[in-house]
């Protein structure tokens, strides 16, 4: 059965910001038109399902495929074959194209068919600030039944393999976008919580839906401490370049709901208890979902490696990780790495331990706090460059690798037993 239809007959969605698409399809075909407003970035994808063309109708645009950036312009015709990286950005003004998938590709329609059938009306959130002991979280986590654990805890790459290093946190805007576009597809946003102020923790802000949740410390930091213009430039001309160009509406959102001690945010069935607890940063948190044994550690625990230690104090470092084994969970996700069980704070606290050590033992031999930063290193496996991920410049992560071995240094000297921890 064969039907006729004009664009401007169609629904238009906006699928990111400023990526608008009216989709039909057949059975074994679809077909978009695509309108791209300037500034707009497609995120780096494949489609494993579908061989795509692209057929452009106005405008400009500037599309990678394989590793390889074109400019395209009108009458350029596009193939990009089934499961090969490709994505885009805006030039200038507007563009449009037809895209056409065979086979076709149902969730380009999703949006006009009505919503998700999965999804299920809840009562608005309640936001309840607590006071917690932590007997009183034991009772807690007592008394409530577990959950079976559901599905989809672990952050994937674009071919569904499990991902390491930086690209858990939508830390590049495109990856932002991008998590944006799938998150919407569940429904409306209501929080974001961010589990420290680090920019890979919250330069994605900007691009989130919802309400931002984070300790009081959090938003202080980000008001008066946040990452500059040429700071950002440079760091997304490496692990980003194609939002430089977004740069000039970039603004650093803090967050707008704060706590000091303790919070809770109940949305009919769910409950997430989020807890106030230094280690990583002076203004970490742990976020924890008591009914599905799931606990949330930003990095106070990483499964990668060990993070930067900068912004810690050695005690409050431990300290956390012994916070973090008394709770009741078995699935553990970390600022970086894989998802985990119990089995991780073990070995990260041991990493630690070698680390301390190594520079205890420095300070043992009369070697000096800048001697003790020329000679120790640990391994950085959270912003170096990755198979799939391009991290920091080298010049940054030695900046990260000499503040840790400072911090540890100093705090030895306020401390000395930490070297038995």
């Amino acid at each position: 059965m064969s039907f006729v239809s004009a664009w401007s007959d169609l629904p238009e969605r906006e699928v990111l910001p400023g990526n608008f698409r009216t989709a039909v399809t057949g059975k074994e075909m679809g077909i978009n038109r695509i309108r791209w407003v300037h500034p707009t970035v497609l995120p780096m994808h494949t489609h494993p399902d579908a061989e795509q063309a692209v057929v452009m109708t106005s405008g400009r645009i500037a599309f990678t495929v394989g590793g390889e950036e074109l400019e395209l312009g009108v009458g350029d015709v596009l193939v990009v074959p089934r499961d090969v990286l490709h994505g885009g950005r805006s030039i200038e003004g507007e563009a449009t194209f037809v895209e056409i998938f065979a086979p076709t590709r149902i969730e380009n329609l999703v949006g006009f068919l009505g919503e998700p059938p999965c999804r299920r009306p809840t009562p608005p959130p309640t936001v309840r600030p607590a006071v917690r002991s932590s007997s009183d979280a034991a009772a807690g986590q007592q008394a409530r039944p577990r959950r079976d654990r559901q599905p989809g805890l672990e952050q994937l790459d674009h071919r569904g393999r499990r991902r390491r290093g930086p690209g858990r946190h939508p830390h590049r805007p495109t990856d932002a976008i991008a998590w944006r576009q799938v998150v919407d597809g569940f429904g409306r946003t209501r929080f974001v919580v961010n589990t420290d102020h680090h920019p890979d923790h919250t330069i994605g802000n900007f691009w989130m839906g919802g309400e931002v949740v984070a300790h009081r410390g959090t938003r202080e930091r980000l008001l008066h401490d946040a990452p500059t213009y040429d700071y950002l430039k440079d760091l997304f001309g490496r692990i980003d370049p194609a939002a430089v160009a977004m740069l000039d509406e970039y603004a650093v959102r803090v967050p707008e709901v704060v706590f000091n001690d303790a919070l809770d945010l109940h949305f009919g069935d769910l409950h997430l208890e989020l807890t106030f607890q230094p280690g990583h940063t002076a203004n970490s948190l742990i976020a924890y979902l008591p009914e599905d044994g799931v606990v949330f550690t930003g990095d106070i625990v990483c499964e990668a490696g060990l993070p930067s230690f900068q912004d810690s104090r050695i005690w409050n470092w431990f300290d956390a990780i012994d916070a973090v084994a008394a709770y009741d969970f078995s699935v553990l996700v970390p600022g970086h790495g894989e998802v985990a069980d119990r089995a991780v704070l073990e070995q990260y606290r041991q990493w630690g331990r070698e680390v301390v050590g190594e520079v205890a033992a420095a300070k043992s031999a009369g070697h000096s706090l800048e001697q003790a930063c020329d000679e120790i290193r640990f391994p950085d496996n959270i912003h170096v460059d990755t198979e799939d991920y391009v991290g920091y410049p080298d010049s940054l992560v030695e900046v990260f690798q000499r503040r840790s071995i400072a911090r540890i240094y100093e705090d030895l000297d306020l401390r000395p037993e930490l070297a038995q921890r």
